[in-house]
Formats: structure tokens, sequence, C-alpha cells
């Protein structure tokens, strides 16, 4: 159960897209800062989620079987945001 509570607190922390990210995404992209707080809070979600669901899905999936599909997923929404980044069209993505 500590290590559980440890990995929210990361997310809630660390994790969530903070400093630089949004210094970017305000000063560079001009970016709305309530499609800035979406972002964030839906990247925390994520991130608890993950936290929760890992054990079910290595207990599915076996820990390999589980971490090819975590990297799928990774690889697809950071091939989404990217896409979205470079085409002008952040705010579609993240709010």
């Amino acid at each position: 159960r500590g290590a559980l509570d440890c990995y929210c607190l990361l997310y809630f922390t660390v994790l969530s897209p903070h400093g630089v990210t949004v210094a970017w995404l305000r000063g560079v992209r001009a970016t709305d800062p309530a499609v800035i707080g979406a972002f964030q809070t839906i990247a925390q979600g994520v991130g608890l989620l993950a936290t929760f669901s890992t054990p079910k899905l290595s207990e599915a999936f076996g820990v390999r079987g589980a971490a090819r599909r975590a990297n799928a997923a990774q690889l697809a929404f950071n091939v989404l945001g990217v896409a979205a980044l470079a085409a002008g069209r952040e705010a579609a993505v993240l709010g």
C-alpha cells in the first residue's frame, strides 16, 4: 500500500506536466491557461489510472505482455501529441 501511495504522489508532483513544459506552452505556443490546466489534470488522471491498472494488466497478460501493451499505448499517445504540436493543433489534443 505504501508503494502505491508513493506512486500517486509522484504523479501529482514530479510527472505531471509543469515547469519548462508549461512555460513553453504559455510563452512560445501562447496556449490558453485553461487548456494547460486540462492537460495537467488529464496527465495526472492517466498517471493514477496507470498506477492502479498495472497490477491487473500484469496479472492478465504477464509482466512482459503488460509492458508491451503499455509501451505501445505510450508510443501511440506520443505520436498523436507530436503530430498535434507540429500541426499547431495542440488544443485539439490537450483540451
